[in-house]
């Protein structure tokens, strides 16, 4: 499940995920956002983050889950790579906090555009400019 919010207040429980769920949870990057709830943790059998400094400093639910308790639950992705640590049947849920590394947002959204292209869903990325109008195509009487 990937999480891609503003949300203010956390929406996503432990109780709606199944066992053996993965959490990408990449919005609310910001002290007043929060998108899922601390019981989230309590069921994370893995928890990594791309930037450690940045989700100690800028997410509320990491901030409100270790910053009294200590971060050594919670590992770098580079550590965990290195680590070569694998999700076993033994594991429940797997948690990642995406601060945004640039090149992983540009890889995704790229990704996004030629699936959406490829299922004609795509949008010209650049809108052109157009007078304004007062009435849709298929208004039958105008404003």
């Amino acid at each position: 499940m990937t999480l891609v919010t503003r949300a203010a207040q956390p929406f996503l429980t432990a109780a709606m995920l199944e066992k053996g769920a993965h959490v990408n949870a990449v919005g609310a990057i910001a002290p007043d956002r929060e998108e899922f709830a601390q019981d989230v943790f309590a069921r994370a059998t893995i928890v990594a983050v791309d930037n450690l400094p940045g989700v100690q400093q800028l997410s509320r639910e990491f901030m409100t889950r270790y910053a009294s308790s200590g971060w050594d639950k919670v590992m770098p992705l580079h550590a965990l790579i290195a680590s070569g640590r694998r999700r076993s049947g033994a594991d429940d849920v797997s948690l990642f906090k995406a601060m945004g590394m640039g090149i992983s947002d540009l890889a995704l959204g790229t990704e996004l555009l030629k699936r959406a292209g490829s299922a004609a869903r795509a949008r010209n990325p650049q809108p052109k400019k157009m007078k304004p109008r007062l009435a849709t195509a298929r208004a039958k009487n105008p404003v």
